[in-house]
């Protein structure tokens, strides 16, 4: 695979979701397409949840970034997320939610089949 496939941007809201934040992040991490970057946006949490993402961005600096801040909710900090991001396709990923392994190389070939921009989430592809 080279460096000219399109480079995926994952949107993760998160509040105070440390009981389930690694395994959605760890299914990110070992997704068989390797270009993705997974963006958290974190609603101000007091649970850890900050800590497990400065540990998991010191160890992935070029996949792993967040941000910490009061929103207006989940509409708001997917929309921060989406702002922030790079990639060419976009999708979000609750913290609570977690991909198969090759759910963003089923993406991939399906944008590249279809030709047309490509929006989805854990529960669709758009």
């Amino acid at each position: 695979m080279t460096d000219n496939n399109p480079l995926v941007s994952i949107v993760t809201p998160v509040l105070n979701g440390i009981v389930y934040l690694e395994h959605s992040i760890q299914s990110v991490l070992n997704q068989s397409y390797p270009r993705i970057e997974h963006i958290f946006v974190d609603g101000g949490s007091t649970d850890g949840t900050l800590e497990v993402l400065a540990d998991y961005q010191s160890k992935h600096p070029e996949r792993i970034r967040f941000i910490s801040g009061s929103d207006q909710g989940v509409g708001e900090a997917v929309n921060k997320g989406l702002k922030m991001s790079r990639g060419e396709i976009l999708s979000w990923l609750d913290s609570d939610d977690v991909y198969d392994k090759d759910t963003v190389m089923t993406v991939i070939d399906f944008s590249k089949k279809s030709r047309r921009p490509v929006l989805c989430s854990a529960d669709a592809i758009l």
